[in-house]
């Protein structure tokens, strides 16, 4: 199961909201959920743009589902 089927569906939202402003940035965060299994694969650019599109938290983590 990749990151983007397990992106809490909240997220998700956020993420197509922002599709709208900022199409190229999501599309490439898009891909790179849509390779990834793990969290701790992910870029640090891609985390960074989690946290900006999708609200700061602590742990990347918790922009997931078990």
């Amino acid at each position: 199961m990749t990151l983007l089927e397990r992106l809490h569906p909240l997220y998700k939202d956020k993420l197509s909201v922002a599709n709208l402003e900022y199409p190229d940035l999501v599309a490439q965060l898009y891909e790179e959920l849509e390779e990834k299994v793990f969290v701790s694969d992910l870029k640090y650019g891609s985390v960074m743009d989690l946290r900006i599109f999708c609200g700061y938290l602590n742990n990347p983590f918790d922009y997931f589902t078990e």
